[in-house]
């Protein structure tokens, strides 16, 4: 099954080439206006082929489910431009997914911005944003909670807040404040629901004119909400006397690259420390405090005028949703390749290597899972507003715990306008 499926998305890549590869009439983004508001509609279409839509082993007492999926995403963004530093902006788009076969899955995903900046010639500034997302996908949360699982019915809303001041032409202070609520419709699924403040600063020098120093510090506080108000997961009831709540430290220096540069991005590596407020999870489990190198990198690399390099190196300390681990440290390596083929076609290449490695309970094997992810895929920009995709994804989980290995084949065609 798995070679047929393979050769389908190879077919489908090819094939559907033909079905872009033409030319259209002239149209330009952003000439829509309502005075000075930039009005921005847009829709897309992806259609994706997936061998393995539940994420299940190949060989496990579950078979694997391939189905072709269809997501229509109209949008409409609105934007404000006044000085340099000062804008407004606001959004909303739906994912109107659907399944072929196995359309029980079907879903929707409502996602709606906003944000504001503001600059004075001083050099103070202030920018603001917020996001809120409705959605049932299959994708999980940030610690994997539900991935593999439709219908998954959840929300969440982040809120960031940064303020600083810049001076001298080569020195930048900033503040930083993140807000993030999670909340799940099912009761089943509420032991998960929780609540971030996230706090920090950070210290940039330029010493070179695109390229700063910079040292930072962060802080997260979480409140699982729902274990508080006695949520009841696998069979065992919290409190707020056995939550899973705690404070986790960051301590980061580097280099940052002014959007624009030859080098755009961030190369940061530090320490991070993670403390539990309580001793003991419901099943009399002691909660660990971890401590590890962290890292969060993302470089972009303009080679030429054709060839843009991108590298990244992320590794921090995240809170396990699994019955035998209370923690695991997630690493992960990424390459990747933008080439200019011929005139509007563009290559693009992508691997990236993760490692999660769980901390154990007394009496339960240490769990370590290994993801390599491969990417290629062809750009074909038709006009500045309208472009159209084909990409090919393989992912391989390898596990020691059997159950979360898996091995999942992408085929997906795109066609976006943006007008």
């Amino acid at each position: 099954m798995k070679r047929s499926m393979t050769a389908a998305l190879c077919l489908i890549l090819v094939g559907s080439l033909a079905l872009f590869c033409r030319p259209v009439p002239a149209f330009a983004q952003g000439n829509i206006r309502i005075g000075k508001v930039k009005v921005t509609p847009k829709v897309a279409y992806k259609g994706e082929l997936n061998d393995n839509i539940y994420l299940v082993p190949g060989d496990g007492p579950i078979d694997e489910e391939s189905d072709y999926i269809n997501t229509v995403t109209p949008g409409i963004g609105f934007s404000f431009r006044g000085e340099p530093g000062n804008y407004v902006n606001a959004g909303y788009e739906v994912d109107l997914v659907a399944y072929t076969d196995n359309d029980d899955n079907n879903y929707e995903m409502h996602t709606v911005t906003g944000g504001f900046g503001l600059k004075s010639p001083l050099g103070l500034y202030l920018k603001a944003d917020d996001r809120y997302i409705d959605t049932e996908d299959p994708y999980g949360t940030a610690e994997e909670y539900g991935l593999g699982v439709p219908k998954v019915e959840r929300w969440n809303n982040t809120v960031n807040v940064s303020g600083g001041y810049e001076f001298a032409d080569r020195f930048t202070i900033e503040a930083q404040y993140r807000n993030f609520v999670e909340e799940f419709d099912r009761s089943e699924d509420e032991w998960q629901d929780k609540k971030d403040h996230i706090y920090g600063g950070t210290f940039y020098y330029k010493f070179m004119p695109k390229t700063s120093v910079l040292v930072q510090y962060r802080r997260t506080e979480r409140d699982y909400t729902g274990q508080e108000d006695g949520a009841v997961y696998a069979g065992d009831t919290y409190s707020s006397e056995t939550s899973e709540n705690y404070k986790l430290n960051d301590y980061l220096i580097g280099l940052h690259w002014d959007p624009g540069a030859k080098i755009s991005g961030d190369v940061k590596f530090g320490w991070g420390d993670k403390a539990y407020d309580n001793d003991r999870d419901p099943a009399g489990n002691k909660y660990e405090d971890e401590d590890t190198w962290v890292a969060e990198t993302r470089l972009l690399y303009r080679a030429s005028e054709k060839t843009r390099l991108r590298a990244k190196v992320m590794r921090s300390i995240k809170q396990s949703t699994a019955t035998t681990s209370n923690y695991y440290t997630d690493t992960a390596v990424g390459l990747g390749l933008n080439q200019a083929l011929v005139e509007r076609f563009y290559l693009n290449l992508g691997f990236e290597y993760g490692e999660n490695e769980y901390d154990a309970h007394p009496g339960e094997k240490e769990r370590t899972d290994d993801t390599y992810t491969c990417q290629i895929g062809v750009e074909y920009r038709i006009q500045a507003w309208l472009k159209a995709s084909l990409d090919y994804e393989y992912k391989d989980r390898d596990s020691n715990y059997d159950q979360n290995e898996y091995t999942v084949n992408k085929g997906t065609i795109k066609i976006s306008a943006v007008f």
